[in-house]
């Protein structure tokens, strides 16, 4: 098994994790120097839409893989929902109708087994209290650390 990433940090940490993994930096939009017809298998679990040349890395996994190779893909759906989250604005290139994401893929040279769609209200929801939460909580620990620090700065002085 192999995992491959463009973050040195995630990378360290899925080392001291996944003994019996290969874990390999990959930015697949410059470089992809994995052999052809090699994987059996390749997941890519929301990656494709922080991407810019998404049609070019699909088409490089596919050459990647093995006849009858398979791809396990997950992407935003593009919805009214997800129009309004901040993901869109800072993290995201696209998010994906189903048309979208079956014209690249077929354009790619996939054929298409089983294509589910799933996104809602509930996620965006989700992800506004997970960011409200995190603003908040972080704030009150910036808050501890500062008086922390301030309290350390004034007693040595």
């Amino acid at each position: 098994m192999w995992s491959a990433d463009i973050d040195e940090n995630k990378i360290k940490r899925a080392k001291q994790g996944l003994k019996n993994t290969k874990v390999i930096y990959l930015n697949c939009e410059r470089d992809f120097p994995l052999k052809e017809n090699y994987f059996d298998k390749v997941i890519l679990l929301e990656v494709l839409e922080h991407l810019r040349e998404d049609q070019d890395v699909l088409k490089r996994i596919n050459n990647i893989l093995k006849k009858n190779g398979l791809l396990i893909i997950s992407v935003p759906e593009k919805n009214f929902h997800q129009t309004i989250s901040p993901l869109n604005w800072f993290f995201h290139y696209r998010h994906y109708t189903k048309k979208d994401l079956v014209k690249k893929l077929k354009n790619a040279g996939f054929e298409i087994q089983n294509l589910d769609m799933v996104g809602n209200w509930v996620f965006s929801i989700n992800l506004y209290l997970s960011l409200i939460i995190r603003y908040i909580f972080c704030r009150e620990i910036i808050k501890i650390i500062m008086e922390i620090v301030g309290g350390a700065v004034e007693k040595e002085a």
